[in-house]
């Protein structure tokens, strides 16, 4: 409360006044009181001016006779700057005292934003989220405080830290709801967080460009991620506002570390003498900052959404641009080459999960959920039991051994194969034991066979030590964990057709044992319908413009359906997910027809295979090509075939697939 005193004191004798004590009539007064006579009691007290409220005070001020400026400074101090203003609009010193009232605001502003973070700072400390969100509702108000300006960054992460999490049993981590999008974030102290990750090879079969790396894999160390030579993909593919941010530690590389940090399409590319970013379509705008030290923890982050990209490293910005490019929906992701080693801490990666891959994840989920439960499991099959190759045959190169109890594998020269074959089921569980040993890399296909696979290559980080492997593989549901916790990316041709699995040990040797293979059987067959597989139509009208070229020498080369014109299936669907790889020359024009009507018209910017894939499903569709983000369409209500027309050129169809959606 103020203790400034009214003007005109002495004027007030006979005004009547209201107090706790009851109604009282004012007798005169002083600097520091008023001297009131209290109407029930006839007693008369002193009422110091520190004690009435602003209104009074103000009603008082009038009546002694105060000027405009005064009382505006009445109610300035009792933090009513709005009265204030109000109180002297009509004062020839308004200009000034507007300027006064500014300064005590701000004063005042900081004074509170000081207090304020010093409560949000003690509560970040103690994990209190529920103080911190009540106190962060101030943040818009306090946003010009210069305390909270200094602190933006820490508060930026408390921001985060804060947000109220969303259970939902696709993530391992629950995500944080920032705004529209989600945040997740790892700090890999428990090994059950990697199962929002997958571990895949970093193209370690591009010998121009990785130089044959050894020891793909990763390990978790002392509450850290310690990878090498190996991308690390997220869950899932994200939409929106986009970033990746990560602690990051260069341990090791053989002359030229490289590592990309990728997000939304774009890449930040690290190597021995730069630090690069590469756009979506290919571009580099540029080199951006000095390379990463090795030993030395660096922070850096990559955020990209429809209004711009940014890079940052240690928290200085090396890069920022607007964006005019689709961005690609598609998983944050690190990956490294050329014998590389990092370790990473502290992961935080952002967006809104794209809707057919949760649709997609929800159902391959239920599908694997079912193994044992709805889907009755068959006895265990041993293809080896360590004394011969047992259901194996070996294929034409490389030697296969029993050694020490298992199979042993070695190529028939320094970067020769040696393939093993046995047969499999159409859905199965798959188990092994397997010793990388001097094996650069070992490429393994749980599902092999016709013109449909499904394969992956197995870490030989730890060369020495065995690792287990379970494969579980339902129809096109399928999931891969190493050593009971880490998953691997698993790659999968369209389709489901089998016929053996295959062990391929590549530069070196390698061992096996304990290969177990049981069959799943009543899981429902998958509804995917092949309007073209690459290699013969499926319930489809065509044009006669369109043919099937007949290159494909042998019974598993893939043939081209080329022409134009349209091509439109027999039957129809209301919700579906389609997916068209075609190839045509620059210009060439295609519509695809949903429901009866176009969710995309669209001519060829230059000549190339294209990949067009579309989520329909209520009165709405997601459209990508080469996963970059396509403008959405509105659909009609009814279901209706799936029709596609060249209209401009010819083009050739590598592949054309409709899947119902549940």
């Amino acid at each position: 409360m103020t203790t400034a005193v009214p003007a005109g004191a002495a004027a007030l004798r006979g005004e009547t006044i209201s107090l706790q004590m009851g109604e009282g009539e004012i007798r005169g007064g002083s600097e520091r009181d008023l001297r009131v006579s209290l109407k029930a009691s006839k007693a008369e007290v002193a009422v110091p001016y520190s004690s009435l409220r602003s209104t009074e005070l103000v009603r008082l001020a009038e009546a002694g006779g105060a000027t405009s400026e005064a009382r505006g400074l009445f109610w300035l101090f009792e933090g009513s700057p709005e009265e204030a203003r109000r109180a002297w609009s009509a004062s020839s010193r308004r200009a000034e005292l507007d300027g006064f009232a500014a300064l005590v605001e701000a004063s005042a502003l900081d004074r509170e934003g000081r207090e304020l973070l010093r409560a949000l700072l003690a509560a970040a400390d103690k994990r209190d989220w529920k103080s911190c969100r009540k106190i962060l509702e101030q943040r818009p108000r306090l946003a010009g405080a210069k305390s909270w300006i200094e602190a933006s960054a820490q508060i930026d992460e408390i921001v985060e830290s804060s947000a109220e999490s969303v259970e939902d049993p696709l993530y391992a981590v629950a995500p944080r709801r920032k705004g529209e999008t989600l945040l997740w974030s790892y700090d890999f102290e428990k090994p059950e967080e990697l199962r929002d990750w997958r571990m895949e090879a970093g193209d370690i079969h591009r010998t121009d460009h990785c130089q044959h790396p050894t020891g793909y894999g990763l390990r978790l160390d002392q509450g850290s991620l310690i990878l090498r030579n190996a991308r690390l993909n997220f869950l899932a593919p994200l939409v929106g506002e986009l970033r990746i941010e990560a602690d990051l530690t260069l341990i090791e590389s053989e002359k030229t570390p490289c590592i990309y940090v990728g997000v939304g399409g774009y890449r930040w590319t690290v190597e021995q003498e730069s630090a690069m970013l590469e756009t979506p379509l290919g571009k580099t705008p540029g080199v951006h900052g000095p390379p990463l030290k090795p030993g030395v923890l660096h922070r850096i982050a990559l955020s990209v959404d429809r209004r711009g990209v940014s890079v940052r490293l240690d928290g200085r910005v090396l890069f920022s641009a607007p964006v005019d490019e689709a961005l690609r929906a598609g998983p944050p992701s690190v990956q490294l080459f050329r014998n590389t080693t990092i370790r990473l801490d502290r992961v935080v990666v952002t967006g809104t999960p794209r809707r057919d891959w949760v649709a997609a994840e929800r159902e391959r989920r239920a599908l694997l959920a079912g193994v044992g439960r709805k889907y009755a499991l068959g006895a265990a099959q041993i293809l080896t039991d360590g004394k011969s190759l047992g259901k194996f045959e070996k294929g034409d190169e490389g030697v296969w051994e029993v050694v020490d109890g298992a199979l042993r594998g070695t190529g028939s020269s320094p970067e020769g194969n040696s393939g093993l074959y046995a047969p499999v089921f159409r859905n199965f569980r798959f188990r092994m034991k397997y010793r990388p040993e001097t094996a650069r890399y070992i490429d393994f296909s749980p599902r092999q066979g016709g013109h449909a696979w499904l394969g992956l290559c197995l870490p030989v980080a730890a060369p020495a030590e065995w690792h287990d492997i379970e494969v579980v593989a339902v129809e096109t549901a399928a999931t891969c964990v190493l050593d009971g916790g880490v998953m691997l990316g698993l790659s999968m041709s369209e389709g489901v057709f089998t016929e053996k699995v295959r062990i391929m040990i590549r530069d070196g040797h390698s061992s096996l044992k304990d290969v177990t293979l049981e069959e799943i059987k009543g899981a429902p067959p998958d509804p995917s319908v092949a309007l073209y597989d690459g290699f013969e139509l499926g319930p489809v009208a065509s044009a006669p413009s369109w043919t099937v070229d007949a290159q494909g020498k042998k019974s598993w080369e893939r043939r081209l359906l080329v022409g134009s014109g349209d091509l439109q299936s027999r039957d129809s669907w209301k919700d579906m997910d389609v997916r068209l790889r075609i190839e045509g020359m620059a210009k060439t024009r295609i519509q695809l027809l949903l429901r009866g009507g176009a969710v995309m018209d669209w001519t060829f910017p230059k000549d190339g295979l294209y990949t067009v894939f579309v989520y329909a499903k209520g009165d709405s569709a997601d459209v990508y090509v080469n996963d970059h983000v396509h403008a959405p369409a509105r659909l009609k209500a009814s279901p209706g075939p799936v029709r596609l027309t060249v209209s401009q050129g010819i083009a050739k169809v590598h592949e054309f697939r409709v899947r119902p959606v549940r």
